[in-house]
């Protein structure tokens, strides 16, 4: 009888032991926004526009840019609850930031801020072995490149350039004007963005953990 005890559990351990570290890598894999409950979904969700609206309002313009802590909640979107609700953050938080103030929305610039959560996302999604801080530094300086300095710069240049110049005309003032203060300002209000961030996940990474759907 022993003997058949012993032959049953051995024929049962090893699809234990197999099935347990598929579920927990396939678990990995998934966003920490679908780990969640629907409440907590909306929650969160909301405290990160609403951060993001906040911060947005409140930054301080100067001629070569705006200090600002509204790149945060961005990132902390897209890392934690991927791609989409990264854009999501980025474009309403800037979109309800410029009504709030009473501004007039830019869509480019709207479209930037939105990618900006986007890339970060992505670069969580493609890259889940990387640790987490390399990953955020990561998506944080390829959105940089292509949001910051590129679709954002277009954008401020479309919204202030002078109708009377011509194509090539703006073009160059969007460089001059532009890219060349930016390329030496932004990185810097980027990176003090990034190392809060990167602080941030760790505490609200440990704190989400807590109400993670078995």
């Amino acid at each position: 009888m022993s003997k058949k005890q012993n032959l049953a559990q051995q024929e049962i351990a090893p699809g234990d032991i197999d099935a347990q570290p598929v579920e927990s890598k396939a678990k990995k894999g998934v966003a920490y926004f679908f780990r969640l409950d629907a409440t907590r979904r909306v929650t969160y969700m909301a405290v990160l526009i609403a951060l993001a609206v906040v911060t947005k309002m409140f930054g301080i313009d100067l001629p070569s840019g705006k200090v600002s802590l509204f790149y945060i909640p961005c990132y902390l979107a897209g890392a934690f609850f991927g791609p989409l609700f990264g854009f999501i953050t980025g474009s309403v938080g800037d979109l309800l930031g410029f009504v709030l103030k009473g501004g007039i929305p830019n869509p480019i610039t709207t479209l930037g801020n939105g990618l900006m959560g986007w890339i970060v996302g992505i670069v969580f999604t493609v890259l889940p072995k990387i640790r987490p801080e390399i990953r955020l530094i990561i998506g944080a300086y390829i959105s940089m490149i292509i949001c910051t300095l590129g679709v954002n710069t277009l954008g401020l240049a479309v919204m202030y350039g002078s109708p009377s110049l011509n194509l090539f005309q703006n073009y160059i003032s969007w460089l001059w004007y532009g890219v060349v203060p930016r390329f030496v300002f932004q990185p810097i209000v980027i990176t003090v963005n990034l190392i809060i961030a990167v602080g941030l996940y760790f505490v609200l990474k440990r704190y989400l953990k807590k109400f993670i759907k078995t």
